[in-house]
């Protein structure tokens, strides 16, 4: 049931567990784009995230949880997995926009994990300092174009064989990446 509760959009979100979608309107986030978000195991909503800003339980900004190097205009801006044998921690991975007509100079970040712990912020789960914006390379450093850009703005999951662990695989020009 970790996936039963959506949040997207103008404050909106539904919940799935009834069996039949159910309209919610608390959410804090304004998203048109990408935006992800999970549940425990029973279906309750423990946090989700535009990419930029991570949202708890209470509809409140995460501990530590705003200025993710997603961007809100990526198409999916980030996707959440639970951490393998560890629960109550989670990875939110997040994708920046490559930006071809940029008006402004500010740089293209590309894909980054950060780690949340459930336990932070009694129960209510914060980012882990240390892992907040943890780059990882989709591109060719030596490339000027690739390394400009870093990434596409596509990203997606799946469990592994072993139905413990997951691949996250990202696409950049004519490569795919899998970590």
């Amino acid at each position: 049931k970790q996936s039963n509760i959506w949040y997207f959009g103008v404050e909106a979100g539904l919940d799935f567990n009834s069996g039949v979608p159910v309209p919610l309107t608390d959410g804090a986030m304004d998203q048109f784009e990408g935006c992800a978000s999970i549940a425990d195991t029973s279906g309750a909503l423990l946090f989700y995230t535009d990419g930029s800003t991570v949202y708890n339980r209470n509809h409140q900004v995460m501990l530590n949880g705003s200025d993710l190097k997603g961007n809100v205009s990526s198409t999916q801006s980030a996707i959440i997995v639970p951490k393998p044998a560890n629960p109550g921690f989670y990875y939110i991975f997040t994708v920046d926009k490559p930006d071809y007509f940029r008006v402004t100079n500010d740089p293209i970040e590309g894909v980054h994990f950060s780690e949340v712990d459930m336990s932070l912020d009694n129960g209510n789960g914060g980012i882990i300092a240390g892992t907040k914006n943890t780059h990882l390379v989709t591109y060719d450093p030596s490339d000027p174009v690739e390394k400009e850009f870093k990434s596409s703005e596509k990203i997606s999951a799946v469990i592994a064989g072993d139905c413990v662990s997951y691949w996250v695989v990202t696409q950049f020009t004519n490569k795919f990446y899998s970590f």
